[in-house]
């Protein structure tokens, strides 16, 4: 096959695993090893990811001139490597990783290099035609996911790695059976392969929010989708086939940590924040954010143009938000007109512009209602205060 002949060509080894061979085809084998397989890398010697034939122009160039020419840009975003659901896990659990293009014994490059140089081509790109990252994001998909995938790969060591970011990474990826999206994302974040068992027939996603309560990481309660009506578990998400991150952008922190109850979760490192008029250091600051990069082509006010910039993030809130004197909430769904509400930002689950962030509806004990969840723009502080959610 071209693709080992590639492999085999780009170094020396004496054990190979190949996905394609090694994986099996049957149910429930084949979920199990799926499961495993961020064990199964993190234990590798090197991880070697062979694109396609026509990315080589790009991988040469990297050997030859340690750059990578705007023109072969399309070729990695045209590349359907970076959207398949367990490419993930494969990725940011190596601890070496190199690319080849199949088929071509001169084309290859470790994954610190592509990082940096394709990071170095996109930034050019955007300043000579006048782009932010985020607009640069939207037109080339693929090759911002594969951006994304090498700087979680390059900042998050193996297990330490939050179930949101885990969520976000996923937010493009392509899943060719409906339990593939998560048991990519547990192969990520799961200790051990056998840490937490799976329950006869249990939905994927319960699965996975198991891993990741007993990793102690609640991060996954910011996805946007239905939540269960069961008493005291307001705030867990309802099973379904995919999670959406509230914004699938990049972030860091160690997550989101809790401890569960029978009537309530409770939540710590939550910032508490009431509606009232933004102060102008907050505008100002919002202002100098939406500047960076280039001139800000949105008209409107403030508000309006962060939702804009919030949209080409992959935000897919209603566009409703909520004015705080630290900075601004949008919500997913519409806001309630009664404003008998507070927000609540997460400390431990960070943006550079702000975090994820849910709006609770005050009760008369300090247990509140969970009513939405959504994205706090604004500085964050390093810590917070324990909250309680039903």
């Amino acid at each position: 096959m071209p693709a080992l002949e590639a492999t085999a060509r780009s170094q020396h080894f004496s054990a190979l695993w190949v996905d394609a061979f090694c994986i099996p085809l049957e149910e429930p084998a084949r979920a199990q090893c799926l499961r495993w397989m961020g064990a199964i890398f993190a234990r590798a010697s090197r991880a070697v990811v062979v694109l396609s034939e026509p990315c080589a122009v790009a991988l040469e160039q990297i050997r030859a001139t340690q750059g990578v020419e705007a023109a072969a840009l399309p070729s990695l975003d045209d590349d359907p490597w970076v959207t398949r659901a367990w490419t993930y896990q494969e990725l940011v659990n190596a601890r070496s990783v190199r690319f080849v293009a199949e088929g071509r014994s001169t084309a290859w490059a470790d994954g610190d290099e592509l990082l940096d140089y394709v990071g170095h081509a996109v930034k050019r790109y955007g300043e000579e035609h006048g782009l932010d990252v985020h607009e640069i994001r939207a037109k080339y998909r693929r090759l911002d996911g594969l951006e994304d995938l090498l700087l979680d790969w390059k900042t998050a060591d193996y297990m330490e790695r939050s179930a949101y970011q885990a969520v976000s990474s996923m937010h493009r990826r392509e899943a060719g059976r409906p339990d593939d999206h998560f048991n990519a994302m547990v192969g990520a974040i799961s200790p051990a392969p056998t840490a937490v068992a799976p329950l006869r027939a249990e939905h994927p996603a319960d699965h996975f929010m198991r891993v990741c309560e007993a990793n102690g990481d609640y991060s996954f309660i910011y996805t946007a989708g239905p939540r269960s009506t069961a008493s005291g578990r307001g705030w867990r998400p309802v099973a379904v086939d995919r999670f959406q991150a509230v914004l699938p952008w990049h972030s860091f922190g160690e997550g989101q940590s809790a401890k569960v109850h029978s009537t309530h979760i409770e939540l710590n490192g939550m910032w508490r924040l009431r509606p009232r008029p933004t102060a102008q250091t907050a505008i100002d600051s919002t202002e100098r954010w939406l500047r960076i990069g280039h001139a800000d082509h949105t008209q409107g006010d403030v508000a309006t143009r962060l939702l804009a910039r919030l949209r080409l993030a992959g935000f897919l809130g209603c566009g409703e938000y909520m004015e705080l004197a630290e900075g601004f909430f949008y919500s997913q769904s519409p806001l309630p007109t009664d404003r008998q509400v507070v927000v609540a930002v997460a400390t431990g689950v960070r943006m550079v512009h702000g975090a994820p962030a849910l709006l609770l509806r005050e009760g008369e004990s300090e247990i509140h209602d969970l009513c939405d969840v959504g994205v706090f723009i604004g500085k964050v502080p390093d810590a917070g205060d324990v909250i309680c959610v039903r």
